[in-house]
């Protein structure tokens, strides 16, 4: 077959993987400042999970990776041979994709013969990329490569190479070449997707097919070039603003159901009150002012002594209780750590969670009392008093709270 029409297929194929699973986490050039972010390190565990419970290389693991969308060189290979065995192919030539690695790195070839298509596992192939793209069993070989997104003539491999170190990964593709013995022919009637994922790429695959053919056909120099590793940081930057744009809707949401749960407990007027005044708020930053206010509401306490030993209150019980079933909500309060009835407390004086460990310390116990309405003045025992002592110490909050609760 003609290498361009070739090239067209293997470039459709590394498009549609990505699609699949944009991104690796074990290219830090794309990530750059973010590796260390929750995003990546979900998807770490989240492969790491899937790696070791069902590695293989077989349809089924290659469908888990999918579904989960995350995966390295060895689930895009993986993905990559599966996807040939759903392409329709009306030719009576040979069409194979097979998968192969380096001692570091997996990748495929779309090539057309029976031979190396038959290699099994661990069988060396050539000492490296020059040999292999000397066979001239491979002469119209295609690179499949979605790690770094392109796919490549093997005869032209000095310029995948060169693609690699654009991401700083070209020590990769050094080494001995060795099969890994999974092979998927392209044939006349496919074997048809049975998931959602499958059915999505090979969707992907044949719109990406087509634009690469109408490159092909009107001679454009983007023809077969894959994506440059800036393309996918500004993929990776856009996906990070969408993610953390969902997670403080959704921390909005969370905010307004608590403070709708909270008026069904049985508490004070005085308190259901405080709590209806609170406004809606519209952005995170307004939700990070309003939560030391509403911890201030709950933390309260009517009654305290020797008849009421307990240092919390029922409207604090729910809200802590609240925040431990909502992860993305309590992160406002207490980051990534359960939330504590102290630091429901330490939250409506210094807008951080409680530094104390198993008891409580010095200003953990200053805070109880602090919160407590029998330890006032009989003219100072309510609500009110307390929250207008708050508004010298709720330094992030810039609204006067008597103008914002109309007192």
């Amino acid at each position: 077959m003609n290498p361009d029409e070739l090239l067209a297929l293997g470039a459709a194929m590394v498009s549609a993987v990505r699609e699949s699973i944009p991104f690796s986490e074990n290219q830090p050039e794309v990530y750059r400042d973010h590796i260390r972010g929750s995003f990546a390190s979900e998807r770490i565990q989240k492969r790491d999970e899937i790696n070791k419970k069902h590695y293989n290389w077989n349809r089924k693991y290659a469908q888990i990776a999918m579904q989960e969308s995350v995966g390295l060189c060895d689930e895009l290979s993986l993905i990559s041979t599966m996807l040939a065995s759903m392409i329709a192919f009306n030719s009576q030539e040979n069409l194979f994709v097979t998968a192969f690695q380096t001692p570091t790195h997996a990748f495929c070839l779309l090539h057309q013969s029976p031979e190396i298509a038959q290699s099994h596992a661990k069988q060396l192939i050539a000492q490296d990329f020059r040999t292999l793209s000397e066979n001239p069993k491979l002469k119209n070989a295609i690179i499949i490569d979605s790690w770094i997104n392109k796919a490549t003539k093997l005869l032209e491999y000095p310029k995948h190479v060169d693609h690699a170190q654009l991401f700083k990964v070209q020590e990769y593709y050094q080494g001995r070449i060795t099969s890994l013995g999974y092979t998927e022919r392209f044939n006349y009637l496919p074997s048809p997707p049975n998931t959602v994922q499958g059915h999505t790429l090979l969707a992907d695959f044949k719109n990406f097919h087509l634009a690469e053919k109408e490159k092909l056909s009107k001679h454009r120099g983007s023809f077969g070039a894959g994506n440059r590793l800036s393309f996918v940081q500004r993929r990776l930057d856009q996906t990070l603003l969408e993610r953390k744009q969902l997670k403080q809707l959704k921390q909005l949401k969370q905010l307004k159901q608590l403070k709708q749960e909270l008026l069904t407990v049985n508490t004070t007027q005085g308190k259901r009150s405080l709590i209806t005044q609170l406004p809606e708020c519209m952005t995170i930053e307004d939700a990070k002012k309003q939560i030391p206010i509403l911890c201030g509401i709950c933390v309260t306490r009517q009654n305290s002594g020797f008849l009421h030993p307990k240092n919390t209150t029922t409207t604090g019980n729910r809200m802590v209780a609240f925040l431990n079933y909502h992860r993305e909500l309590r992160e406002l309060v207490s980051g990534s750590h359960v939330t504590r009835f102290r630091d429901l407390r330490s939250v409506a004086t210094h807008s951080s969670r409680s530094t104390s460990g198993n008891s409580l310390n010095q200003e953990d116990k200053q805070l109880v009392r602090s919160f407590s309405l029998s330890n006032r003045p009989k003219n100072q025992r309510t609500p009110k008093a307390i929250f207008m002592d708050m508004q010298e110490k709720l330094k992030s909050h810039k609204d006067d709270l008597s103008n914002r609760f109309n007192y």
